[in-house]
């Protein structure tokens, strides 16, 4: 998904819809599969997640070079994350990475 601006992508976000625990289940074994639209769905999801965390910033900060990086956080955390297990939830390790991503992104600044 290409973004324009960081409002695009602000808005996009507001209208990306939450997956349950079991669909996410599902399209994760769909994407381990190998079926990209379900990963897509699953990044999707937690789109809303990650603009959350760039409002928190000033708005000097709220670019598309910010949106970038954290949507790719994203993506990688998708990847790794095992979403049949029963453990820790994955807006936990989102959250922590994404926090990581913009502190990063701060300090290179």
């Amino acid at each position: 998904m290409i973004f324009i601006s960081a409002e695009d992508f602000f808005a996009k976000a507001e209208a990306a819809v939450r997956l349950s625990r079991e669909d996410e289940v599902a399209f994760a074994l769909l994407a381990r599969a190998g079926d990209f639209i379900a990963r897509d769905k699953i990044i999707d999801s937690y789109l809303g997640v990650v603009a959350a965390h760039i409002k928190r910033l000033s708005p000097q900060l709220q670019t598309l070079d910010v949106v970038y990086r954290c949507k790719s956080v994203l993506e990688q955390a998708v990847d790794e994350f095992d979403f049949t297990q029963n453990s820790e939830p994955f807006i936990h390790r989102l959250n922590l990475a994404l926090r990581q991503a913009i502190a990063e992104h701060i300090a290179i600044m």
